[in-house]
């Protein structure tokens, strides 16, 4: 199956979509805010009674009256009784109408002719002219009653009837909102078809090996599945930049549910340990499987979340309010076009990248992890969209660039440069350090990946490996430095940055790799090994400074943060900046977060 096999459950096409098209160009074809007035005082007055709320509820009301009157005409004892009565009333509405459509015509001057409603309104008004030129001719031939003009009077009040028809313009709105709830299912449903394709593409390329003995298939084999598989991620990355709500909405779904699942195995467990019985284990699973149900009435779409709201849930920020109100100061807005570069190979990193909206491309080597005998590097293409977060390592190691960014659509970041965030480190020591949260955050990341391509985790999900590494902490081995693993107390170690080696079995670990449990201590071999331990079920972590070695033997804080030269810029959450081409012409800008929410 190929991605363009996957790609038509998600495009949008139909009578669902040509319908929404209609009738969003019918009611939105004229913006307002293109429409100026005039300065003639009378026709800037015209423009803003007819652009008032009240002149657009009294006209609704001169219509929903009028039908009254025309189903009157209908009753033949009435209208033969009240025949001059309604005659005059329906002169009346007349008026109004021919009065709203002048004052709509002094308004908006050329406009008026262009816009679907007003060439409607004219249309129901040359109508009106009609029903009355024959009201009139039957008032002079009154006597003249026959079988034709029976007829000519049915046409007269059918035409009234029409009149009706400018309520449409109340229930569009409702439709249009029908007609996106069902196109958001359609595009929800192919979101998570798309999805389900890479996961299964890269499932299958694990076990390739495994299905062909012949290197050359295999190899053949899975440069088919990997470019597959970009090509489904740019493709998703591609819908989520058009329909962001709808990525969000089928992440917290699948969230929701993983939660779910992983509840539900959690009550297997306690009653195969015999600390459930089956009746309590019955009632948790059935309030379970009504959450359950409730998924499938979940929203197909959740509102796109802003970029202060991202800042505020970086997952290194921990919800401090005061490192978050500190880096929303340092923090800059930049906007890119579409092909233009934001990080480029082999350059001195200048800061951390969140990407707002947008969606760009990763090409470069994989990250250096800073091992003594550094694993053979590959050539690597990701695509990475909103809330991605790119530059974290090389900030914090101070080391160059492996990756080029260019912009596959036109993006938004927000920026924190290498100088803010070193000055961060400076402003909040305390553990756990925003330094410290930095690393743990990338560690845990490492790790993951890690576990699931470790033989003993094969079977678990990525959810419960997060469970698992939700308490682990990170310790710094320095060079030539011994350190107790697996004491007993340890329940996994894994080398997330730099390299160490067992004394016992004289085996190298280069990160990232997971330690054998028969290791009880390592020799640091890098100038700044990090492990990250996950405690024992029986253990507590390790909370104080005093409990963890020092985090100070990572080269960036070797020295001291350099701070700015002048604060007076922060009135600001993000300020308001130019960037430059070397050729000086614009490149990019940046705004203020405060500015922008």
């Amino acid at each position: 199956m190929s991605v363009q096999d996957v790609k038509k459950y998600w495009e949008l096409k139909g009578v669902f979509v040509s319908l929404r098209r209609s009738l969003e160009d019918w009611l939105y074809n004229v913006k307002l805010d293109k429409l100026k007035p005039s300065r003639n005082a009378m026709l800037k007055w015209c423009y803003q009674v007819v652009f008032s709320l009240p002149f657009e509820y009294f006209i609704y009301a001169l219509i929903v009256l009028n039908i009254f009157p025309i189903i009157l005409e209908f009753i033949p004892a009435i209208s033969d009784k009240h025949n001059l009565e309604l005659s005059v009333i329906n002169y009346i509405f007349f008026s109004g109408y021919l009065v709203e459509a002048i004052l709509k015509a002094l308004a908006m001057r050329k406009a008026y002719i262009f816009n679907h409603w007003n060439q409607f309104d004219l249309f129901i008004i040359i109508l009106a002219c009609v029903d009355i030129f024959l009201d009139h001719y039957l008032e002079t031939t009154a006597y003249v009653v026959n079988i034709h003009m029976m007829k000519i009077v049915k046409v007269s009040k059918m035409i009234r009837l029409t009149r009706a028809l400018r309520l449409v313009k109340i229930i569009i709105p409702k439709l249009i909102e029908i007609i996106n709830r069902q196109i958001h299912k359609q595009l929800s449903f192919g979101y998570d078809i798309g999805k389900g394709y890479v996961i299964g593409e890269e499932h299958i390329s694990k076990i390739i090996d495994h299905i062909s003995d012949d290197k050359s298939i295999s190899k053949k084999l899975k440069s088919i599945l990997e470019k597959n598989c970009q090509q489904a991620v740019r493709e998703i990355g591609l819908l989520q930049r058009d329909h962001p709500e709808i990525a969000i909405s089928v992440k917290t779904r699948q969230a929701i549910r993983a939660v779910l699942n992983s509840e539900r195995d959690a009550i297997h467990t306690l009653v195969s340990g015999g600390l459930l019985d089956d009746i309590e284990a019955s009632k948790l699973e059935k309030m379970i499987e009504i959450k359950m149900k409730k998924l499938i009435k979940f929203p197909p779409t959740i509102p796109a979340a802003t970029a202060e709201e991202l800042l505020q849930n970086l997952p290194w920020l921990n919800k401090d309010s005061t490192q978050i109100q500190f880096i929303k100061t340092v923090a800059k807005l930049l906007f890119f076009d579409f092909g233009d570069t934001i990080i480029q190979e082999n350059d001195d990193p200048q800061g951390i990248h969140l990407i707002v909206s947008g969606m760009v491309k990763m090409t470069g080597g994989s990250p250096n992890l800073g091992g003594k005998r550094p694993k053979e590097k590959t050539r690597l293409t990701d695509y990475r969209s909103c809330g991605a977060i790119m530059g974290e390592l090389n900030c914090l190691t101070q080391q160059s660039m492996e990756m080029t960014v260019t912009c596959e659509t036109a993006t938004q970041t927000c920026f924190i440069a290498i100088e803010s965030l070193f000055e961060a480190f400076d402003v909040f020591p305390e553990f756990p350090s925003l330094e410290y949260m930095i690393w743990r955050s990338l560690a845990v990341k490492i790790s993951t990946s890690t576990f699931m391509e470790h033989i003993i985790y094969q079977g678990w999900s990525y959810h419960r490996i997060c469970s698992h590494l939700a308490r682990a902490y990170l310790v710094d081995v320095e060079v030539n430095r011994k350190f107790d693993v697996y004491d007993g107390t340890m329940e996994d170690v894994v080398v997330i940055y730099g390299s160490c080696d067992d004394l016992a079995s004289q085996c190298s670990y280069n990160a990232p790799a997971l330690i054998s449990r028969t290791t009880r201590q390592v020799l640091g071999t890098a100038n700044t090994t990090k492990l990250l331990i996950v405690p024992s079920a029986h253990s507590e972590m390790k909370r104080t400074v005093s409990e963890l070695p020092r985090l100070d033997s990572v080269p960036c804080l070797r020295h001291a943060a350099h701070r700015r030269a002048s604060r007076d810029d922060r009135s600001g959450l993000l300020r308001t900046v130019s960037v430059t081409s070397e050729e000086g012409s614009p490149k990019r800008s940046c705004s203020s977060l405060e500015k922008a929410t």
